[in-house]
């Protein structure tokens, strides 16, 4: 019923990378017969994809565009989309300077009045460290009389899903900062496999106890969720995107990503379409 059908990909909106999934033997070509495939599509008026990284293969694809289909056939528009931000893993003595003295101060001051542990999640112990994540993110974005993106039965029962396979597949990196055996701070973060030419740790949600902000345990569970990093072979750190406050203070650089509108100009009767 809408006046316009539009052709989205899943996740848009909400997902910081897009683009697709493709085997490595995927040819150019084989992206071009997928791409001449839409489009010759009765169903849509318009296709929008946004947030794709420089080199992505669809994004290539349509830079091969013009080459390959002419101009009366389809309208093309090619933008920039909202960036992520990164940064280099690196011990915490290496970080910025502010940021560095407040690690070290916030650190050595929970030191003091117990024992202060960086755990990583495993198979034992991974749904105690996700539901004390869902618990302390609900609790700050309530406090804001927001919902949060953990408010959703639905969006944990799918997270409560995955938890495991990633776990298994090697890709998920759920830290705990834990005072004197409470945890205080979870970071739930995704990570390159080992071999990535740029191996990359993606820092997606962290939520933090507000009994113990005087701790400032979101800024410690950070630098030393990326030390750990650093020691695990990664190169990169990324923060996603947003241009919340606390990124300004870790001085990540901007990574773009891109998008496009593409908006055939004819189509072939719906009816021979489906035949």
């Amino acid at each position: 019923g809408a006046p316009e059908r539009r052709l989205l990909p899943l996740g848009i909106g909400t997902t910081d990378y897009l683009g697709g999934i493709y085997s490595p033997a995927c040819s150019e070509d084989e992206l071009d017969a997928g791409f001449n495939a839409l489009l010759r599509d009765a169903q849509w008026d318009e296709m929008i994809v946004t947030q794709l990284r420089p080199g992505a293969p669809m994004l290539r694809a349509v830079e091969r565009f013009p080459t390959q289909l002419s101009m009366a056939t389809a309208e093309l528009q090619r933008f920039e989309t909202e960036g992520c931000r990164r940064t280099h893993a690196t011990a915490i003595a290496e970080l910025p300077p502010k940021i560095r003295r407040n690690a070290m101060y916030y650190r050595n001051r929970a030191q003091r009045s117990g024992h202060l542990d960086l755990t990583i999640a495993n198979e034992s112990n991974w749904s105690e460290a996700f539901d004390a994540l869902v618990r302390l993110h609900r609790e700050r974005w309530q406090s804001r009389g927001e919902p949060g993106v953990l408010a959703d039965d639905r969006v944990v029962a799918m997270h409560r899903e995955a938890l495991p396979l990633l776990l298994t597949a090697g890709t998920l990196r759920l830290c705990c900062l834990r005072h004197s055996g409470q945890i205080i701070g979870v970071l739930y973060s995704l990570i390159d496999p080992p071999g990535a030419v740029e191996r990359t740790q993606y820092f997606y949600l962290t939520a933090f106890d507000p009994a113990h902000a005087d701790l400032r345990p979101g800024t410690v569970l950070l630098a030393l969720a990326i030390e750990h990093a650093a020691n695990e072979g990664v190169r990169t750190i990324d923060m996603l995107r947003g241009e919340e406050a606390y990124k300004q203070i870790w001085h990540l650089e901007r990574t773009p990503t891109f998008g496009f509108e593409l908006r055939p100009c004819a189509r072939r009767d719906p009816a021979r379409a489906v035949a």
